[in-house]
């Protein structure tokens, strides 16, 4: 039931209906002159506070600049005052003591001598407790990187650094050095400090504390590259300071009051209101009058261009994301080629074409980048993607005049799809192009990286082929590319599907080798060069397989890594080589004394259980820790260092020496006699001349031996093929040898004759083919049960 309102309240609701209107359109216009006078008068107020804070950032920037300029000629200062204390050290005799001597050369307060081992000389009473603060800081760095970079002459500057309750300066000066080995080692140095308020009294940053500035002091963090703050008078975080540099030290000031004066602000913003108010109130009766005709047609117009602007930014962000998506969906956000996406459609694409025209060919190529992971350790992770975005411009100029796709496919490698080769020779010549690119070393990040690629290509004459099979064809001739090394092309055969089998067949017979017993040990002799006696055998694995024969470790041991196998299979030659090497010892002279040497792989290393399991054989086979020792390669130990130190020490602490192998060859040999405690070096043997050594090598061989005995380490020389090379290891003091010219690896029952007999003399190469017959006829010791 609905009750009709009387026509005179009906026409009381629309009038009150449209004199709100109407009040509502004065308003409006009001508002609108209000806002215009405000803006205005803001925009008077902005200028006026820019002049001002300009004015004032003038000023700053003197007061700075002054400090900053005060406190690098104090730092220097310093420098020079603490060079001219060092050279007084030169007038000391050669053979003076330092620490007897430095304090008859005279301290003064701030001033102290510093000895090697950070012990302190010279310090007045006052100044020791700080001396020994700063000498302790400086002698806990002294192993990593050095507190701030050496200046002339060696000085080195420390600080800002927290002593007691205060901050100090200190720089240090080196006393003339003594050598040591290839390096000079300083014999001390003359310390000067002072405390980081006397410097900045002196710079005047105190005085500007009560003209009204604020101040902070910091320094930059080598390693972060963060501003780290060390004193300061600012209570509050300054905003936007006036910053100077002093080597690593920042200076920012800024007013106390800001940029922005409070009371100024007040007075011209108070000054705006009223303005604004004044021109309110005479505008609001002129806008009452046109208020009422033009309110409805102004809000309708606002409301529908606010919805059409709407609508075309909602549409036009639509197809932009739709656009974004697509191309991120077929595109690499780094190098901004196609992914690998985009590359598989247009194969299959490119196949399908090919179905349909006879006498035209395709090519895929996958171009892998060598050595990539260590570009990336060495130079960081994003250098890598910078690395590929240049090759990838590189590459691209060089096949500007041809018809291709070049796609990323996967972090470090392309993928290259040639619609139209005529024939496997143009494969060739553009292969050989892209490696003309990567002649010259690329510029990255302020180094120079020598880049290398490995090539895999299939050519495809028929459509029928899928894009499935056509890429496992390339991927397959890349394998082989990367396997041969050399920054290689191959191109892919049917023969490499079967080889792929053969080894697919192989890996598989390696998982039973161990059950099965297929797996024997070789032994080759390592004579002291001294007596020609033998002292020890290298261990040589080897795979007895049913079909293929004799398998050196080359054929199987990265199968064994890959498959986790390497473990239980080093384990077995460890107890195995124990349980011999106690059979010989009951079979030769007491006063034969001999050990039995093991290779250890990157993946044995990283076995929880390796030491408590080689300290049961050796109890279980009553075998001396001395008789036993591990040879391990530089490139094993710098895939984890941490982890191969903490194996080594514990196996080293039980009695076992350790060998570093094929030393020279690896990324920091030096660091690695240092880091880990190896007692021994295996170096290969030189070449004679028929071998066309280089005439550097013999120097070479010099150093080596030389380092090696400077270091307390025995040298073996291994792969010795000649009696000329064995002299040459005489010659620069090589103590053992191994290789053809003594025996070629051996059975275990010829190993035993070797031990029994007194010396064993080098075998010329004229007849090696003789040594080789006569132990060729020696019997075989069966192989023991597998424990």
């Amino acid at each position: 039931m609905s009750i009709a309102l009387p026509a005179p309240r009906q026409g009381l609701r629309s009038a009150v209906r449209h004199a709100w209107q109407r009040r509502m359109g004065s308003w409006l216009t009001v508002s609108i002159c209000t806002l215009l006078v405000a803006l205005g008068g803001a925009r008077l107020i902005v200028l006026s506070m820019r002049l001002h804070a300009q004015q004032a950032r003038t000023a700053t920037d003197a007061i700075a600049t002054r400090a900053a300029q005060s406190l690098r000629a104090q730092l220097q200062e310093l420098q020079v005052k603490a060079t001219q204390r060092a050279q007084l050290a030169t007038a000391l005799p050669a053979d003076t003591a330092l620490p007897a001597a430095l304090p008859q050369l005279g301290s003064t307060r701030g001033s102290f001598w510093m000895l090697p081992d950070g012990s302190v000389v010279g310090a007045l009473p006052i100044d020791r407790a700080a001396a020994g603060d700063l000498a302790a800081e400086w002698h806990s760095t002294a192993a990593g990187a050095p507190p701030a970079a050496a200046g002339v002459g060696g000085v080195q500057v420390l600080g800002p650094l927290r002593i007691d309750s205060g901050w100090v300066v200190a720089v240090r000066a080196p006393l003339p050095a003594a050598a040591s080995g290839a390096a000079a080692v300083p014999a001390g140095w003359a310390v000067e400090y002072r405390d980081l308020d006397e410097l900045l009294s002196a710079a005047g940053l105190v005085q500007a504390t009560h003209t009204g500035f604020d101040f902070e002091l910091s320094q930059v963090d080598a390693d972060t590259h963060r501003e780290v703050q060390v004193t300061g008078s600012a209570v509050a975080t300054m905003s936007d300071p006036v910053r100077a540099d002093i080597g690593d030290w920042r200076l920012a000031m800024a007013p106390r009051a800001g940029w922005y004066p409070a009371n100024d602000l007040i007075v011209d913003v108070s000054l705006v209101i009223l303005v604004t108010w004044l021109v309110a109130l005479g505008v609001r009766d002129t806008a009452q009058h046109m208020s009422q005709l033009r309110s409805a047609l102004a809000v309708s117009r606002r409301r529908l261009q606010k919805s059409q602007h709407r609508l075309a930014e909602e549409v036009e962000l639509r197809q932009r994301l739709q656009h974004n998506f697509e191309h991120a969906h077929q595109h690499d956000t780094v190098t901004g080629l196609p992914n690998r996406h985009y590359l598989i459609s247009q194969l299959d694409r490119a196949l399908r074409s090919l179905r349909t025209q006879t006498g035209r060919s395709l090519t895929l190529l996958l171009i892998s980048l060598d050595r990539y992971k260590v570009i990336t350790d060495t130079v960081g992770h994003t250098a890598g993607d910078e690395l590929m975005v240049q090759i990838t411009r590189l590459f691209g100029e060089a096949l500007s005049g041809r018809e291709h796709i070049l796609a990323r496919w996967n972090e470090d490698e392309l993928a290259l799809l040639l619609p139209d080769t005529p024939s496997s020779d143009v494969i060739f010549q553009i292969a050989n192009e892209l490696q003309q690119t990567l002649q010259n070393p690329i510029e990255l990040r302020r180094n120079r990286v020598a880049a290398a690629i490995n090539m895999g290509a299939t050519f495809v004459e028929s459509g029928l082929q899928r894009a499935e099979e056509v890429l496992r064809e390339a991927d397959l001739a890349l394998s082989r590319a990367k396997a041969q090394g050399g920054s290689s092309l191959v191109i892919y055969s049917s023969a490499m599907q079967a080889q792929l089998m053969q080894e697919v067949s192989l890996e598989a017979d390696l998982h039973s080798a161990l059950e099965r017993q297929e797996f024997k040990l070789m032994f080759q002799p390592i004579v002291d060069l001294r007596a020609h006696n033998v002292v020890g055998v290298e261990v040589l694995l080897r795979w007895m397989h049913p079909v293929e024969g004799l398998l050196g470790p080359g054929r199987f041991l990265s199968f064994a890594e890959e498959a986790g196998l390497i473990v239980p299979i080093t384990r077995w030659i460890i107890r195995r080589a124990c349980q011999l090497g106690g059979e010989w010892r009951l079979r030769v002279p007491p006063e034969c004394d001999f050990y039995m040497s093991i290779n250890l792989s990157p993946a044995v290393l990283l076995d929880p259980g390796l030491t408590d399991y080689v300290r049961k054989v050796l109890h279980d086979t009553s075998t001396a820790p001395a008789s036993l020792k591990f040879e391990l390669t530089e490139n094993g130990l710098i895939n984890n260092v941490g982890a191969a130190r903490h194996v080594l020490d514990r196996l080293h602490g039980m009695g076992i020496e350790l060998m570093l192998d094929d030393f020279g060859t690896g990324y920091s040999s030096l660091s690695h006699l240092q880091l880990f405690p190896f007692d021994y070096i295996k170096i290969d043997g030189p070449m004679d001349s028929r071998g066309s050594a280089e005439q550097g090598s013999g120097s070479l061989l010099q150093a080596m031996a030389q380092m090696a005995s400077t270091l307390g380490l025995r040298m073996i020389g291994e792969i010795v093929e000649t009696t000329s090379a064995l002299k040459a290891l005489e010659q620069v003091g090589c103590e053992f040898a191994q290789g053809n010219v003594f025996s070629a690896p051996l059975e275990a029952e010829q190993v035993v004759r070797c031990l029994r007999k007194p010396s064993l003399e080098p075998v010329d190469e004229k007849d090696e083919e003789d040594e080789l017959s006569r132990t060729m006829i020696l019997p075989v010791l069966p192989e023991f049960e597998i424990p």
